[in-house]
């Protein structure tokens, strides 16, 4: 029995009967007794001409009222595109099915051997069975059976195919008037026993090889493809493959636009389909549709006959590949979400486009633009620098000599044996180097290295020849002061002042808290103070600026003494029997200097000259 729905006109069907239930609305009448108020009139005596007067009172009275009440019944009956035949529900065509049933509505199941949307097709030849898809496999010209695709043997051949000759001098259908050896048995005229034909065993040699068996006794053992061989040649072991496939052993299937027995058809597809191996029939590609597969699928669809729906996309909702239904991403990104990069060497929509850098360079997965490393150019980074530049871009040159090679990465230069360079100095080489990555500039020049190469080779040779120049000098300035210490000594003496052994002069100014300082010979610029003695006058000294004249020697007083020795060569003279000092001297009022000079012989120290002066307030 059908199921009852709850809700006013649905539906339910029973599937085995194809009975469906409805329910229907109908009205059923009631009468139902009630008590009604009404107004009734009655007469009475008053005052009035006539004398009598009507009124009215309140009474009750029992009425019947009759009211429709809805109510529902449930309705069997066919199904839609189902009638009713003896006592059945039967499904309705209405184009007739010649030779099959009407299972469905405009559905027909044919009958074996029969094909067509009514069935009115009969199987084309060498095809046979339900919806005539098995292939028919009689050999030598028989006849197949399209129901059940046995084989109508034509004269002269027998076996289950028609595979097998009639034996010599035998005839007849199916080979019946032979001798008693079959299928091909020789007749052994001595014995009368069948010597059997590779395939076949028994007395008479009526048995096949068992299946998976075949040659001579049936020792030989089939190695066919069982699910794609129609059977073992029990003679020779070759297998039999189905339509659509191929090879020795039926493993292969047919080829790239071929089907059919053998493979021998030529498929006849439009571009985006593809012909189905065993029977030749276009279908459209996964991604396309339409009559000749000529449209892709709709948006948001994708797959076979674009019946599915794309997923949720990150970057583009409801739109995918019409293929593979993978998201739409954009330039350098995969994945079903779009949250993968391009795999290494790969770039652009889908990341179906291979990157064509070289030389660890790399590759912008978006572009495809190569960023080469150093030491190469051009659109791969397949050119190396050209000769006299190197680094990133090239954009640096070389400051190699000629026949030193250039290194295209860093810029060194490669030295060579033969040669000699400053350039090729490997220490040179690695502070240049250290400068370059510090500063960030370039290499020195060959013309600035050549030059500060010359200044320390002329440096070298002017220090030399300054040294050897001063040696000779002092030694001229020694042979010098002797003499004149010795001419001094006896102008003093002869003035009849103490013996003394230099010149001593102090600054009326000089501060006496002031630290001396001693300027011995072995700290004195010896080529400057010949200098500075020879450029003296016989005037005045000159030390900071302060000039002052020397007094008379009597005047002279021991009380302050300066601490300054300076060497003198100037000769003093006696004037009116007082000895007068010729020249003068400036000096510093903040600083003294002393110059002390060591006799090469200490028995001339009592000869040296001193003056004490001493200056009066």
């Amino acid at each position: 029995m059908a199921v009852l729905s709850a809700k006013h006109g649905n539906k339910t069907e029973n599937s085995d009967d194809h009975i469906c239930s409805r329910l229907r609305r109908y009205t059923e009448p009631k009468v139902i007794i009630q008590n009604e108020t009404y107004l009734e009139p009655y007469t009475a005596w008053c005052v009035n001409i006539p004398p009598t007067c009507t009124y009215y009172r309140i009474a009750t009275r029992v009425i019947n009222n009759t009211i429709e009440i809805p109510k529902f019944r449930t309705i069997y009956e066919c199904c839609e595109g189902y009638e009713k035949r003896e006592e059945k529900c039967s499904a309705v065509c209405e184009i007739e099915c010649v030779h099959g049933k009407c299972v469905k509505p405009n559905t027909c199941v044919c009958e074996d051997g029969w094909q067509g949307f009514n069935c009115s097709s009969e199987c084309e030849d060498g095809w046979y069975g339900e919806d005539c898809k098995m292939y028919c496999t009689c050999q030598h010209g028989a006849t197949c059976d399209k129901r059940n695709g046995s084989c109508h043997c034509a004269p002269g051949f027998a076996g289950k195919f028609c595979e097998s000759a009639c034996p010599y001098q035998s005839e007849g259908k199916n080979c019946e008037n032979e001798c008693k050896c079959k299928n091909g048995g020789e007749c052994n005229l001595t014995n009368g026993t069948c010597d059997c034909r590779p395939g076949y065993i028994g007395k008479q040699c009526e048995k096949q090889c068992q299946e998976g068996s075949y040659g001579k006794d049936c020792k030989g053992l089939c190695a066919c493809n069982d699910l794609s061989t129609v059977f073992c040649s029990h003679t020779d072991g070759k297998c039999m493959c189905v339509p659509g496939w191929e090879g020795d052993s039926c493993f292969k299937k047919c080829g790239l636009n071929t089907w059919g027995l053998h493979c021998d058809n030529k498929c006849e597809c439009p571009h985006n389909a593809v012909c189905d191996h065993i029977t030749g029939e276009c279908s459209c590609r996964p991604g396309w549709h339409g009559s000749k597969c000529e449209e892709k699928c709709s948006v948001g669809y994708f797959g076979n006959d674009c019946k599915m729906r794309c997923p949720d996309c990150m970057f583009l909702p409801g739109t995918c590949h019409h293929v593979s239904g993978w998201c739409s991403c954009p330039a350098g990104a995969r994945g079903s979400n779009c949250d993968l990069e391009c795999p290494e060497n790969t770039y652009g929509e889908n990341c179906e486009n291979e990157c064509i850098c070289v030389n660890n360079s790399t590759c912008d997965s978006v572009t495809g633009n190569c960023t080469c490393a150093q030491g190469w150019i051009g659109q791969d980074c397949s050119m190396p620098c050209p000769k006299g530049f190197y680094g990133l871009n090239c954009s640096f040159a070389c400051n190699c000599t000629e026949n030193y090679a250039c290194d295209a990465v860093d810029g060194t230069c490669a030295c060579d044996d033969e040669f000699l360079d400053v350039l090729c100095i490997n220490d040179f080489n690695q502070s240049t180097e250290f400068n370059s990555n510090v500063n960030g500039s370039p290499p020195l020049s060959d013309s600035m290295t050549f030059i500060i190469a010359a200044c320390v080779f002329l440096g070298l040779f002017l220090l030399i020849f300054f040294a050897v120049y001063v040696t000779k000098k002092m030694k001229r300035s020694s042979l010098s002061l002797r003499k004149e210490e010795t001419s001094t000594t006896n102008v003093v003496q002869e003035c009849g002042s103490p013996s003394i052994s230099s010149y001593r002069f102090m600054n009326p100014n000089y501060d006496s808290t002031e630290a001396m300082e001693t300027i011995n010979m072995d700290s004195i610029d010896m080529p400057s103070v010949m200098n500075n003695l020879s450029d003296m006058n016989d005037e005045t000294f000159e030390f900071g600026g302060e000039e002052f004249g020397i007094p008379d020697c009597e005047k002279a007083s021991s009380l302050m003494k300066s601490n300054i020795e300076v060497l003198s060569d100037k000769e003093t003279s006696r004037k009116n029997t007082k000895c007068e000092a010729v020249s003068a001297t400036e000096f510093s009022s903040t600083s003294t200097a002393v110059v002390h000079v060591e006799p090469e012989d200490r028995s001339l120290e009592d000869n040296s000259i001193y003056a004490e002066v001493e200056y009066g307030s």
